[in-house]
């Protein structure tokens, strides 16, 4: 991802990729023709790489990252809507299901985590 508007995060468990993160404002993909975003809100696409208990963790740790910034805004997850695997782990992370989107190149599911809601889910233990 060479933009300034996308980064990727990898996560590893004992040197070997289990997942991929790949995050990006609004703008800088399509999803802006679906939705009116805010200047701050992102999008992440998880992507598995290897069977692991620790995805779960590893979305957690990104959204206390994220939502520990100031500006930060909504955070929304995007999956292929025949990854059941990746939709599961937005859900069991907390986030909610907002609707199916046509890309150029795919179907997506759209999720959304506010900073709200990610408080009230991890301080309860979620």
């Amino acid at each position: 991802m060479a933009s300034a508007d996308a980064h990727a995060w990898v996560a590893t468990h004992e040197s070997v990729v289990i997942g991929q993160l790949d995050i990006y404002t609004i703008a800088a993909g399509e999803l802006g023709k679906y939705f009116q975003a805010g200047l701050h809100d992102a999008v992440i696409q998880y992507r598995i790489q290897q069977s692991n208990h620790m995805h779960r963790d590893v979305l957690s740790l990104f959204m206390e990252y994220y939502f520990a910034k100031e500006k930060a805004g909504h955070l929304y997850a995007q999956a292929n809507i025949y990854d059941g695997s990746t939709c599961r782990l937005y859900e069991s992370a907390g986030f909610i299901f907002q609707q199916n989107c046509m890309l150029s190149s795919e179907a997506v599911s759209l999720y959304l985590m506010t900073r709200t809601r990610f408080s009230e889910e991890y301080r309860k233990g979620g």
